[in-house]
């Protein structure tokens, strides 16, 4: 039996730009950025998997402001998982 936990953290990037245009190229380089970290360390954990769940695009409320949700799917479990 694992002992291990799993998230799902969200990265929200704005624009204020016309369009989607430029906050897609944020969350594009967002994405590309995550192969550079995967050795992320946690403390107390092993990171087991990171990757890419959801991408999600919209306009603020304010209208004028467009907006990247990204959700990464994180498994991880402790460094010294107690076994039963």
């Amino acid at each position: 039996c694992l002992n291990g936990s799993e998230s799902f953290p969200v990265v929200r990037c704005f624009s204020d730009k016309v369009g989607y245009p430029e906050v897609k190229e944020i969350a594009a380089a967002v994405i590309a950025a995550l192969d550079e970290y995967l050795d992320l360390t946690i403390d107390g954990h092993r990171l087991i998997v990171i990757e890419l769940d959801d991408v999600r695009y919209r306009r603020d409320a304010n209208g004028l402001t467009s907006i990247a949700d990204i959700t990464f799917r994180v498994v991880t479990e402790p460094e010294d998982p107690i076994t039963s």
